[in-house]
């Protein structure tokens, strides 16, 4: 591998997350934009009509103000799960065809994901990601996209130990909650959130393969 292509690609890693922020950035404007267009709507019916009869109005004024937010805030969240997460599995596959000896990652079963990216990073080149400090909110970052993805956002008690675990982690935000339902918030502030710390741990993780000479430029 050349020194441009190594840091190219090192920093493919991080402007993709940058590329990701700025996407989310529009979005949310796009969103704002609805809500206050829903606000001015429902305030112009409500000047012509009684209040008895606005019922079809507050039914719209809610879907704009809180159920298409939840929805597309959800999907940036997991957009960005799957963007850390592929980028994770590029950085092991790398390792494994520029590392003579080691064990290719398409070949390696244990575990998916970012499971398998930690167990093949730990088996194959000695190096332990829950070492780094950016490391440790990731596991409660993976446990919410779960909720979200498999759960439809409401927080159940089908694995009762991550399903607690998840809530004192929710608990303890303030970014983060839970509404009368279980369905799980997720305040917009929590997108930047995520993408610091996902791009905090990338490039600790960049940086201790460089330091071990696993992955340098050559």
């Amino acid at each position: 591998m050349n020194t441009w292509y190594y840091r190219g690609y090192i920093g493919q890693v991080i402007s993709e997350l940058e590329m990701m922020k700025m996407v989310i950035e529009r979005i949310l404007s796009i969103v704002d934009d609805e809500v206050s267009s829903a606000h001015k709507r429902f305030r112009i019916q409500s000047e012509k009509i009684p209040d008895e009869g606005l019922d079809s109005d507050r039914e719209e004024l809610w879907v704009s103000q809180d159920l298409i937010p939840r929805h597309i805030i959800n999907s940036l969240f997991i957009s960005m799960f799957s963007l850390f997460e592929d980028e994770m599995v590029k950085i092991c596959e790398l390792l494994g065809n520029k590392t003579k000896g080691a064990e290719a990652f398409k070949d390696y079963k244990n575990g998916i994901g970012i499971s398998k990216c930690k167990k093949y990073l730990k088996e194959m080149f000695a190096v332990s990601v829950e070492d780094y400090t950016s490391w440790q909110e990731i596991p409660n970052i993976k446990g919410l996209r779960n909720m979200i993805s498999h759960n439809n956002g409401r927080l159940e008690d089908r694995d009762q130990r991550a399903s607690e675990r998840l809530k004192n982690y929710i608990d303890a935000s303030e970014i983060l909650s839970l509404d009368e339902f279980t369905l799980i918030v997720i305040d917009r502030q929590y997108l930047y959130h995520v993408e610091n710390v996902f791009r905090a741990f990338l490039k600790d993780l960049l940086s201790d393969l460089e330091a071990r000479q696993l992955l340098k430029p050559t």
